[in-house]
Order: structure tokens, then C-alpha cells, then sequence
């Protein structure tokens, strides 16, 4: 299946797949520190930014009252004169921020609506008492703290701690769900870079297997030819289109070459040893024949030899003949 691509294909393949796990790693964190980041914006835009209305508010409201009940205590004092409308401008503006965030919430708008008309009985009630203490009536200021500005600061006070607590519990809350965000996001970049180094490492570990094993049977191959009883019949797989199989093709060919040159050698001994026995026997039949020309040689040269022999046995009588015949 590998060797379907070349080696640098499967690298580059390997290569890209890495690459896009790593790229899609990155783009989830940075997806997820963005997304963090946007919750935490919103946190502070809107759950921090209402607790710290509300505890302006309540810490406003609180600073004015105890400015006014120490003005009581001490008319002579006059820093309070200054802190009790500061703090009671500090609370209004408090308030109508807390207003403008809770718009949407309609559960929350009427809470603050509430406090809205108490903290008006409220803050009529100090002012006028400033005044009283100003005009040297303490007791009358004293009195109208204790019928009116207390009774309505204290639902104030609860209504807005109320607001307060719930505040700093949906904080908690979107605290924890952003934590739990961070870690999703983290765990799943975490995911990504683990896939991308399990696929890039599988696509190495089968591509070095695949070249491992492509090397073992062309040195294999290589080593039977090269031992001399190699089989030349014998040819590497060359199916695929990867480096490997463009050299079994190559070693194949090659094979192939040696066998017909083998084939045509081993043609041209047979010939040659046919021509060998065909001179063979045409000499044993040459000798055959000096053979049978030597013995009729033979038989010649006895007749001669005793031809020879008889004349000169003829002659000898003529000498014996003559010599008798002149005695």
C-alpha cells in the first residue's frame, strides 16, 4: 500500500499531517486563550464591574451614616458637611451604574428598584438632617435618623449585600466555568500535538519498515546472484511507484539480461561440445583407417622381407653354382 508513493511522498505526507495536528494544537489554544480572554473581558465588563457597584454602594452608603451620626454626636465637626453629600453623589452614581448593567436582567432591574425607592427615603432623610444639624436642631436630626434614615438604610444595606453575595457567587461560578474552559481547551491542543506525533510516528515507523524490507530482499537478491548459484529465474515484486520498486524493475531487467546471455552461452557450449564429439568420432574412425592401412603396411614390408630373403638365397646359389662349375 506505502509503495503506491514514492519515499519523499510519504515524508512530505508524514511531514504535512504533523504539521496540520500542530497547526490545529496551535489554533486551539489560541482559540482558547481568545476565548478566555473574551470571558474574562465580559467577566469584568459585567460581573465585576455590578460587585463593584454594589460595594460602592453599600461602602458609600455606610460612610455617609456614620459621617452623619458622628456630625450628631459633635456638631462642631465639619468635615461631615463635605463627606455626607459626597458619599450620597457617590452612591446615586454607583447606583445608576448598577442599573445600566443589569438592564437585561429583569429579576435584577427590580431588586435595584427596590433599593432604588428605599435608599430615596434614605438619602432624603440624611440630607435633611444635615440641614437640621446645620440649624443647630441635633435632636430633630437625631430623631429623624432614628424613624427614617436607619429603617430604610438597613433594607439598603441587606438589599445591596444580597446583590453583593450574589454577585460574588456567579463570579465564582463563571471563575470555575472558565477554568474548565481552559482546561477543554488545553486538553483537546494537548489531544492534537499527541495525534500528530502518534500519526507522524506510525507514518515513520511503517515507512522505515517498508524501506527495511525493501532493502532486505534486494540485498538478498543481490547476494544469491552475487554467490555464483544464484536462481536468475528468480525477480523482485516491482508493483508500487516508490524508489524501491523503480530499482527492482531496474535489478529485474538486469536479471533478465544475464539469463538470456546465460541461455545464449550455455547454446553456443552445447554446439561446441556437439562439434567436439562429432571431431571425436570422425578421429577414431581416421585411426580406425591409419590402423588398418599400418597392418596392410606391415603385411607388405614381411612379403618384401622375405622376397628378399628368397633372392638372396637365389643369388647365393648362383655365386655357390658358379664358383662349382669353374672348379
Amino acid at each position: 500500500m506505502l509503495n503506491q508513493f514514492k519515499i519523499t511522498t510519504r515524508l512530505a505526507a508524514a511531514f504535512a499531517i504533523v504539521l496540520l495536528l500542530a497547526l490545529a494544537a496551535l489554533w486551539t489554544a489560541i482559540s482558547g486563550v481568545i476565548h478566555y480572554a473574551e470571558e474574562m473581558e465580559d467577566f469584568f465588563d459585567r460581573d465585576f464591574e455590578r460587585y463593584a457597584a454594589y460595594e460602592t454602594m453599600f461602602s458609600e452608603g455606610l460612610l455617609s451614616g456614620v459621617a452623619l451620626r458622628n456630625l450628631v454626636l459633635r456638631p462642631e465637626l465639619k468635615k461631615p458637611f463635605k463627606v455626607v453629600p459626597k458619599s450620597i453623589a457617590a452612591f446615586d452614581k454607583a447606583y445608576e451604574r448598577a442599573r445600566s448593567l443589569v438592564e437585561e436582567d429583569p429579576d435584577m432591574l427590580k431588586n435595584l428598584e427596590v433599593i432604588g425607592e428605599h435608599w430615596q427615603m434614605t438619602r432624603g432623610a440624611k440630607l435633611k438632617a444635615l440641614e437640621l444639624v446645620r440649624q443647630g436642631q441635633v435632636d430633630e436630626a437625631i430623631e429623624l435618623l432614628k424613624t427614617t434614615e436607619h429603617p430604610h438604610w438597613q433594607k439598603v444595606r441587606v438589599a445591596v449585600q444580597e446583590l453583593a453575595g450574589k454577585e460574588l457567587a456567579e463570579a465564582e461560578a463563571t471563575r470555575t466555568e472558565m477554568i474548565e474552559d481552559k482546561e477543554k481547551f488545553l486538553t483537546r491542543a494537548l489531544s492534537f500535538t499527541a495525534a500528530a506525533i502518534l500519526l507522524g510516528g506510525l507514518v515513520a515507523v511503517f515507512s522505515l519498515l517498508d524501506v527495511r524490507s525493501s532493502f532486505a530482499r534486494i540485498i538478498g537478491a543481490t547476494e544469491d546472484l552475487a554467490s555464483g548459484e544464484g536462481d536468475l529465474t528468480r525477480r523482485l515484486p516491482e508493483e508500487g511507484q516508490d524508489e524501491f520498486s523503480t530499482l527492482s524493475r531496474a535489478f529485474n531487467q538486469f536479471v533478465e539480461k544475464i539469463r538470456q546471455l546465460v541461455q545464449r552461452v550455455a547454446g553456443t557450449g552445447s554446439q561446441l561440445q556437439h562439434a567436439a564429439e562429432t571431431m571425436t568420432e570422425t578421429s577414431l574412425r581416421t585411426r580406425e583407417k591409419m590402423d588398418l592401412q599400418e597392418g596392410k603396411i606391415e603385411e607388405v614390408a614381411t612379403a618384401m622381407n622375405q622376397m628378399t630373403a628368397t633372392v638372396e638365397r637365389v643369388a647365393q646359389n648362383a655365386v655357390d653354382a658358379s664358383e662349382a662349375a669353374r672348379s
